[in-house]
């Protein structure tokens, strides 16, 4: 679900200063894009961003 798909993505940043409502939204059209928000997703969108800063 969106909601674990979101959760998980939460820990993945836990220590990283970024706004939620924002963060959220990105991770959601990371995982629409590759149509998939598996925990493996979440790690996928954790990589490129911080790589991107």
């Amino acid at each position: 679900s969106w909601d674990t798909y979101l959760d998980m993505v939460d820990s993945l940043f836990a220590n990283i200063a970024v706004d939620r409502d924002l963060l959220h939204e990105q991770a959601k059209q990371f995982a629409m894009r590759r149509a998939s928000h598996s925990g493996r997703t979440a790690i996928q969108f954790y990589r490129q961003f911080v790589s991107k800063t």
